[in-house]
């Protein structure tokens, strides 16, 4: 399975996976499951790293793990002290587990045990700089490097969120973010890309801190 996705033809509630030859020809979309939501529940964030569990999660807050060969579905209920909010992305750690971004907040996941932990943002401006918009992971160092852009810029943790530093030089003030990735290279090289709103693309090579 080379991608996951909700689809809301029928109902809010479903998850689709994109198949392929292991050449990645002949790709085609097949109907992996559903979720039951609430009525007025909506999937906002859909995610898989090994092709066989996907997470989804929803705008109330919630986490639903869909096991793909037992076609089971498992559920994290947004705890009375989480923040209410959408959950917009997953990034998937070198454990398995997924750092989920909701607008102010990162939670780290564990789909296998269903267990999460809030992840400490000490350091990360979320009051100065507004909402969290992309994450993105580099799982070659250890332990895993948690990159996060807010509009002003992009910030990096080396100790899974417990402390922050900003990591923008060279960047816009205002960099408006569509997206980011980390790659690991054939070459070796360890890159961070940065996709903007009229801002341009950029391009930074990553050295692992030791």
């Amino acid at each position: 399975m080379f991608a996951v996705a909700a689809n809301g033809t029928q109902g809010p509630d479903e998850l689709w996976g994109l198949f392929a030859d292991l050449d990645g020809s002949n790709p085609f979309w097949d109907f992996l499951g559903a979720v039951r939501l609430e009525p007025d529940e909506k999937i906002s964030a859909v995610g898989c790293d090994n092709g066989f569990t996907v997470l989804a999660g929803t705008d109330k807050g919630n986490i639903f793990a869909y096991d793909v060969p037992s076609k089971r579905v498992f559920a994290r209920t947004a705890s009375f002290d989480a923040p209410c909010e959408s959950i917009r992305q997953f990034s998937f750690m070198s454990s398995g587990a997924a750092v989920a971004r909701l607008d102010g907040s990162l939670l780290l996941f564990d789909g296998a045990q269903l267990i999460e932990r809030s992840i400490a943002t000490n350091g990360l401006p979320i009051k100065d700089e507004g909402n969290l918009y992309f994450v993105a992971v580099d799982n070659t160092t250890v332990p895993d490097t948690i990159y996060v852009a807010t509009d002003y810029g992009v910030h990096a943790s080396w100790d899974i969120g417990a402390n922050w530093l900003p990591v923008s030089q060279g960047l816009p003030v205002h960099v408006h973010p569509s997206t980011l990735r980390f790659v690991s290279e054939s070459s070796g090289n360890h890159v961070l890309y940065l996709f903007t709103y009229g801002r341009s693309a950029w391009r930074a090579r990553v050295v692992p801190r030791i």
